[in-house]
């Protein structure tokens, strides 16, 4: 068995950057606070796979997770920029 199953890690990124688009675009103004949610649901979709018993939390999930929210984060910000849209003028409220 591999180290680390690079399918798997790929999947998670792209799921969390998948619901970090999704939540951006339900609240704009607001990308913090989705970011922080879907990482804390990451952690805590981990933390029950581990006391379920028959299936394990992995910390190598939690980064592939925080990795595609870093991902599309910077996407969004890049489109953003790319439209002219100044992201000060719209502050995150936590």
């Amino acid at each position: 068995m591999p180290l680390l199953d690079w399918w798997d890690k790929a999947q998670h990124a792209l799921a969390f950057a998948v619901l970090m688009l999704l939540g951006v675009m339900a609240y704009p103004f607001a990308p913090v606070r989705v970011a922080l949610s879907l990482l804390v649901f990451g952690v805590a979709i981990e933390l029950l796979q581990d006391l379920s018993g028959w299936r394990n939390g992995d910390w190598h999930d939690v980064l592939a997770d925080a990795a595609g929210l870093f991902v599309m984060w910077a996407l969004v910000g890049l489109h953003h920029e790319y439209r002219g849209e100044v992201a000060s003028s719209s502050p995150d409220r936590l």
